[in-house]
């Protein structure tokens, strides 16, 4: 059964479910980091269950202080812009501010879903 996996190469960090601490850098090296770079791995036990899902909610990520990038134009978004005009598109993305008020009813209506 595949693990949750902190996978880090100093500068971008992801969680990468993996049955191996090898496996998971093997996914994150050959689209993330410069051969340059080392990439370390470490255990995050509160996120395994969602191994077999293969996601983790967004509003799990902005509870626990990561960001999620706008699923319309990539911008990061925090758990701060949810006050200020951002949207929970579904339980894997979301809208920030600029996106979120281009009129998308569908994804205020998904923020109505989920909250």
């Amino acid at each position: 059964m595949s693990k949750a996996w902190l996978v880090s190469d100093g500068y971008l960090q992801t969680i990468i479910f993996a049955k191996t601490k090898n496996q998971a850098i093997s996914a994150f090296e050959p689209n993330c980091t410069p051969s340059s770079h080392e990439v370390t791995a470490k255990r995050e036990k509160k996120y395994d269950q969602y191994a077999e899902k293969g996601c983790i909610p967004v509003t799990v990520l902005l509870d626990d202080d990561w960001f999620v990038c706008c699923s319309g134009c990539f911008e990061p978004v925090v758990k701060h812009d949810l006050g200020m005009g951002a949207l929970i598109k579904s339980e894997r993305e979301a809208l920030c501010e600029s996106c979120a008020g281009e009129g998308d009813a569908d994804a205020e209506e998904s923020m109505r879903i989920v909250s």
